[in-house]
């Protein structure tokens, strides 16, 4: 009877609407996860897969990098080199996003600043309200791909050309060819940093489940792939499949 009912949640599911979860006001504290948590509950959701990551890690990696590294709060400059991969282009829109921006991302600060690690916060209240707490890995994410160097999405990994695919577009795909070039697992950089941060969301969370998402990017190795790159992938995954056996023992 588990496991029926999967709310799946990126990680800005607390963030974007605070005067819904946290309507009185304030810095933005473990409040607002608790409620949120807590309506899932009461709308028969029993199984909650909170997505860790981006190109960065979201929360508090000790890892990875994070999306806040180098930010200090109200500064407005460290957004701008991600506008155009918003879709910002005019300067009214550009600093209309870099203004909210700020105000989307203070709150990130905010529980930084009191010591909260959300994702850490997340298992927390999902206990507390019966909810069976899953985590995802986002495993090849573009939001950055219209400025790789300068968009503070993008992990350094993903700003060096010679660790993401080059063939990974086919001729009769329209739109933007760097939506294709994703992180290439071909390269053991990439799979070492990708392990390390699925190993700490492992180990050092509480979590029931784990989910490799796949679904936004689906972009892994170079197209026609030999049997040699398949099976070291299939390796690497047992890696993963043994890891999270350790971590249920």
């Amino acid at each position: 009877d588990r496991h029926r009912h999967l709310f799946n949640g990126d990680t800005c599911v607390y963030f974007y609407n605070p005067e819904r979860w946290q309507p009185e006001g304030g810095p933005f504290s473990a409040r607002a996860i608790d409620r949120y948590i807590g309506n899932l509950h009461q709308n028969g959701i029993d199984t909650f897969v909170i997505n860790a990551n981006a190109s960065r890690a979201w929360y508090p990696s000790k890892v990875i990098p994070t999306i806040l590294d180098g930010y200090r709060r109200g500064d407005r400059e460290f957004f701008r080199g991600h506008a155009i991969c918003a879709g910002a282009t005019k300067p009214a829109e550009i600093e209309k996003y870099l203004d909210d921006s700020v105000a989307f991302f203070n709150r990130y600060l905010d529980l930084v600043e009191a010591g909260v690690d959300w994702l850490a916060e997340t298992s927390v209240a999902c206990r507390r309200h019966g909810v069976a707490p899953w985590v995802s890995i986002r495993m090849n994410d573009l939001h950055g791909h219209k400025n790789f160097t300068g968009s503070f999405f993008n992990h350094p990994l993903l700003r060096d050309p010679a660790m993401r695919l080059r063939h990974s577009r086919y001729p009769s795909m329209a739109g933007d060819p760097t939506y294709r070039e994703g992180l290439n697992y071909e390269r053991p950089e990439v799979r070492a940093m990708m392990f390390a941060q699925i190993r700490e969301v492992v180990e050092d969370y509480d979590f029931e489940g784990l989910e490799l998402d796949w679904w936004r990017n689906p972009l892994c190795c170079e197209p026609e792939a030999t049997a040699a790159t398949i099976a070291m992938m299939n390796d690497w995954f047992r890696e993963i499949r043994a890891l999270t056996e350790r971590r249920a023992a």
